[in-house]
């Protein structure tokens, strides 16, 4: 074999590692969005949930401590 065929060979195994390296990447690269997306979703909804809690107690206190209206007061 000559020197020239051994470059040739070398190169054509680093393009191969090369390119299984960028697949590896893409595929990595792919799940992270879609794990992203899913967070990014799920963060959305606690802040619109916490956003509505957030307006409902504003709205009544009571419902804090007492899970609901403040209770009626006491006839003696």
């Amino acid at each position: 074999m000559t020197r020239d065929e051994i470059k040739a060979l070398r190169l054509a195994d680093t393009a191969e590692k090369a390119n299984r390296a960028v697949d590896h990447l893409s595929r990595a690269s792919r799940t992270t969005a879609r794990d992203v997306q899913v967070m990014s979703d799920n963060l959305r909804r606690a802040s619109e949930t916490l956003e509505r809690l957030l307006e409902r107690l504003e709205s009544n206190p009571s419902e804090l401590l007492f899970s609901g209206s403040a209770p009626a007061g006491r006839r003696d």
